[in-house]
């Protein structure tokens, strides 16, 4: 059988054609270059438009393609758009970096919150006054008074802190110190998340609570040393609620998010105001 020496047969064509067109929609690396030798004839304006539509990619391509003998003008007109692209690149990587830092900054909140907690110590010493002034007179009340007084001084802090989370997002002291507590996703903080960021403490005076009721029932004055034996069950709690103050402090000063352990089990974060508590405050309301 002879080999014919006229054209190719017609499908063979198509199945080129169509091999050249799959090699450019495949987006050969050599595409950007081919592409180029049909422009490089045009006027510098065009070709300059030509080259501003080009990714880095492509103009690198382009320039490993063009003789900087044969083509001075062109090889440095595709070099200039290649610094002008690495600019924009390092533009957008320098303000994706800014926005990522500034983002991180407002969680920085380690000393406002501890001085926020001192803050809120101050308010509560008249309570602690008017505790020592009611024990100091224990001999002279009634053993009932004295257990409705004991819970209302054991459970009152955590009352307030619940009460403020839940309705406003802050304490007393966080006002003062500009930080507000708002849910992970930086809505506002529901009253079932401020429950939850106080769960631990409020568990652990309940129990000393029940601990301690049955002594006062039983007319035992609970700050005279005479009198309170500190049991077993007592001492535990005593250094439960150490862990636990430690644990919350080494959480918070390990995450970029300054998030204690009753952050994470509230679902919580603590961030700067006033400008961030604007957008918290704008969000979708609570239901």
């Amino acid at each position: 059988m002879g080999f014919s020496s006229g054209p190719a047969p017609l499908h063979g064509r198509c199945f080129i054609m169509a091999w050249c067109s799959a090699l450019f929609a495949a987006g050969d690396p050599h595409v950007g270059a081919i592409k180029h030798i049909h422009m490089r004839d045009k006027d510098h304006d065009s070709y300059s438009e030509y080259l501003s539509t080009l990714s880095l990619e492509e103009l690198l391509d382009i320039h490993s393609h063009i003789s900087q003998e044969k083509h001075p003008d062109r090889y440095e007109l595709v070099k200039s758009f290649i610094e002008i692209k690495n600019k924009e690149i390092d533009g957008v990587i320098q303000e994706k970096f800014d926005e990522e830092i500034l983002s991180f900054d407002k969680y920085k909140t380690f000393w406002k919150r501890f001085s926020a907690g001192f803050i809120d110590a101050i308010i509560f010493i008249p309570l602690a006054v008017l505790n020592h002034i009611i024990w100091g007179h224990a001999s002279e009340l009634q053993p009932f008074f004295l257990v409705i007084w004991y819970i209302i001084e054991s459970l009152s802090f955590s009352v307030y802190s619940i009460l403020m989370h839940g309705k406003y997002g802050q304490t007393i002291g966080k006002v003062l110190m500009d930080v507000k507590v708002i849910d992970v996703s930086e809505k506002p903080l529901t009253f079932s998340q401020a429950i939850l960021r106080d769960i631990i403490p409020l568990i652990l005076n309940i129990i000393i609570l029940v601990i301690n009721l049955p002594k006062i029932f039983g007319g035992a004055n609970i700050l005279d040393p005479d009198q309170n034996t500190y049991d077993a069950a007592i001492f535990l709690m005593t250094f439960v609620s150490l862990l636990w103050f430690l644990a919350e402090v080494l959480t918070m000063l390990t995450n970029k998010k300054r998030r204690a352990l009753h952050d994470y089990i509230a679902g919580s974060v603590v961030i700067k105001c006033p400008n961030q508590c604007i957008q918290a405050d704008a969000a979708k309301p609570r239901r």
